[in-house]
């Protein structure tokens, strides 16, 4: 995909996938999960593969592209 992307002339970032299913969005807690829905002590609720879309959203860039 990354190559279609380029020739479309739009910049392509990388961000460390380290811990962005186990960490919070909202009060930054990294807690670990044994299944595929994330909880959080502070309430928050939702599947863990959209808890890791909301951090890499959110992410600084590590390759200085953005």
């Amino acid at each position: 995909m990354e190559y279609k992307v380029k020739l479309r002339g739009i910049a392509v970032g990388y961000v460390d996938p380290k811990y962005t299913s186990q960490t919070c969005p909202i009060c930054r807690n990294r807690n670990h999960v044994k299944d595929r829905n994330y909880q959080c002590s502070c309430g928050f609720k939702t599947h863990r593969d959209r808890v890791a879309g909301m951090n890499i959203i959110h992410a600084p860039v590590i390759d200085g592209v953005a």
